[in-house]
C-alpha cells in the first residue's frame, strides 16, 4: 500500500489543514489538478491501456480523467487520487478521488449538513471511531456527445481546531455506462469496498 503521506510531496495543501495520513490502493497515487498532471496522466492512461487493447476502456477512462480534473479545478480540489501507471490490472478503475473543503456558511452549519445527509441521504459513519460520514450519490452527465454514469462515494470529516467550522471531503466517482445499475454491479461494489476500506485508514497527525 501507499501512504497518502508520503504521496503528497509535491502537492501543494493549503495552509490551516492539519497533516494527515491514509493508505492508497496499491498503485494509486495522489496529484494536484493542473492541466499539465491532466495531460501526464492521459498519457500515462493510454501508455497503460495499449498493450492490452482496452480501446473500449480507454475511451471511458480518458474521458473520465478529463471530466474529474475539469471538476476538481472548478471545486478548488487540493488533491486528485486516480490509478497510476503501475496500477494491477484488477485495481485500474476508472475511477477518481476528489479531496475538497466544505466550508460552514451562515445558512448551513456542517452540523446542519450532517444531519441532511443522514436523514435524508443515507449517511452512515464508516468506522467505529465515528469520524468519517460516508454517503452516495448517483448522477448521469454528459461527456462530448456520450452520457456517463457516475457513481459518488463521499467522505466527511471535520478539521480538527475549526470549531466544526470546515471539514475535508473526499469524493470517489466512478464512471460507468449509464445502462448498467451500479449498485448491482460486481466490480464497482469491488472497487467501492476497497477504497472504503483505504479510507478509513485516515488518520489526522503524522
Amino acid at each position: 500500500m501507499n501512504s497518502l503521506r508520503s504521496e503528497l510531496l509535491g502537492v501543494a495543501v493549503p495552509a490551516g489543514i492539519p497533516e494527515f495520513r491514509m493508505m492508497l490502493p496499491p498503485g494509486w497515487q495522489a496529484h494536484n489538478a493542473s492541466e499539465e498532471t491532466e495531460r501526464a496522466m492521459l498519457a500515462q492512461a493510454r501508455e497503460r491501456l495499449r498493450p492490452v487493447h482496452r480501446v473500449d476502456l480507454q475511451g471511458l477512462l480518458e474521458s473520465h480523467v478529463s471530466s474529474a480534473m475539469r471538476v476538481a479545478r472548478e471545486q478548488g480540489a487540493i488533491m486528485l487520487i486516480l490509478p497510476g501507471p503501475d496500477t494491477e490490472a484488477g485495481l485500474f478503475a476508472p475511477a477518481s478521488i476528489v479531496a475538497t473543503i466544505r466550508e460552514a456558511t451562515p445558512q448551513l452549519s456542517l452540523d446542519d449538513l450532517v444531519v441532511d445527509v443522514i436523514q435524508r441521504r443515507g449517511g452512515q459513519q464508516l468506522d467505529d471511531g465515528k469520524r468519517l460520514l460516508r454517503w452516495v450519490e448517483r448522477r448521469t452527465t454528459r461527456v462530448g456527445t456520450e452520457e456517463v454514469g457516475a457513481y459518488i462515494v463521499f467522505y466527511l470529516t471535520p478539521i480538527p481546531g475549526t470549531q466544526r467550522a470546515r471539514a475535508l471531503q473526499f469524493a470517489l466517482t466512478i464512471a460507468h455506462d449509464p445502462d448498467i445499475d451500479p449498485a448491482e454491479d460486481e466490480q464497482i461494489a469491488a472497487w467501492t469496498a476497497l477504497v472504503d476500506a483505504h479510507v478509513a485508514t485516515f488518520r489526522w497527525g503524522r
